[in-house]
């Protein structure tokens, strides 16, 4: 299962806490004032849309200074919803009501809450962690009442129950403030390029492509290639800059070959098994405009126009199934390279290595 989850900057926030009545009123507050922070930044509020305790407050908070708010409840608790004109969704059962709240936010905010609070945070952690999506999650750990669960995360973590890279995925903040400004900073980086926010450590991936053509202009794409007509249909890409980042180029990416794919009914055959075997066809071909070359210096001086034009385009195929095969497989291509040459870095340290 992968879900759709990215986007160019966010426009919705699914905010977790608990529904009980009876909350210390100092609690209701802090719901409150996020409420109407998330809708002050122009952003969407999404929950369970109960009308009590810490959802009816973040609601309240919302709606008062104009908001937009959409709720996922269960049909047994429709009597105890709260009374909004619109944007409620009605399921049958929980899993239902989980995958609605993770479908329509860009990124979390947990504020205090029982058990089925931390029921829906954890599955959101444990799906991060197996790349089915991507969605960061903040702790607003106001009056200090997240600490015993960042004690307990940090414990998991030192004691290997859980890699260090499970830390890009959570996040911490003792304030209404500081949550906003966390999620200003993930919407940044969302519109912009992949940064780990926990080290400050920018990772910045440039597109920077260049074709047979020397003369075009690097990174620039024509109408051409954001709009083709297949089989009659015309294709009309969301992604519309002339200039795309790696992240959003990706999308495009996905998107296009998404609907290549569904255009034609091929899409009961993109089993993983046959969009690996493809590809391995695919790399196989691109090996073959190497085979008997001997060795080419960097650059590839020594082949011809057309000879470079045919290596880019089997490259090109290789890429397109593989960015296809991690859509299928639920797995975040871009989390996962990073997290890859993280992972390579550390394993290869440079005080271990030995320059030839």
């Amino acid at each position: 299962m992968s879900l759709n989850i990215d986007g160019p900057s966010i426009t919705s926030v699914t905010v977790y806490g608990a529904s009980s009545s009876g909350i210390d009123s100092k609690y209701l507050q802090i719901g409150l004032e996020l409420g109407k922070a998330i809708a002050r930044k122009g952003w969407r509020l999404v929950n369970g849309g109960v009308k009590s305790g810490m959802m009816k407050a973040c609601i309240d908070g919302a709606l008062s200074v104009g908001g937009r708010v959409s709720v996922v409840i269960l049909d047994k608790f429709v009597n105890k919803a709260y009374p909004l004109p619109s944007e409620v969704r009605i399921v049958d059962n929980m899993t239902e009501r989980k995958l609605g709240l993770m479908e329509l936010s860009d990124l979390i905010v947990v504020v205090p809450g029982g058990f089925g609070t931390l029921e829906e945070v954890f599955e959101v952690l444990s799906w991060n962690q197996l790349s089915l999506i991507n969605k960061r999650v903040i702790f607003l750990n106001a009056l200090r009442f997240f600490d015993f669960l960042k004690a307990f995360l940090e414990k998991l973590e030192s004691e290997s129950f859980i890699s260090e890279t499970s830390k890009s995925f959570y996040f911490f903040a003792d304030s209404v403030e500081e949550t906003v400004s966390l999620l200003e900073k993930m919407s940044q980086d969302r519109n912009s390029q992949a940064t780990s926010l926990h080290d400050g450590i920018s990772h910045t991936f440039v597109s920077e492509w260049s074709d047979v053509d020397k003369n075009e202009e690097v990174g620039n794409y024509s109408s051409h290639d954001l709009e083709s007509t297949l089989n009659g249909t015309t294709f009309q890409s969301t992604l519309t800059p002339t200039k795309l980042g790696a992240p959003q180029f990706l999308d495009f990416v996905r998107e296009r070959s998404r609907h290549f794919v569904e255009s034609r009914g091929w899409d009961i055959y993109n089993t993983p098994r046959n969009v690996l075997l493809a590809m391995v066809g695919e790399v196989g071909e691109l090996a073959e405009c190497f085979q008997w070359k001997g060795e080419l210096s960097v650059g590839l001086p020594e082949i011809s126009t057309d000879e470079r034009k045919h290596i880019s385009e089997e490259i090109a195929d290789v890429f397109i199934y593989l960015t296809r095969l991690s859509e299928i497989c639920g797995i975040h291509l871009e989390d996962a390279v990073i997290r890859k040459l993280e992972k390579n870095e550390k394993k290869y340290a440079l005080d271990k290595c030995h320059k030839i």
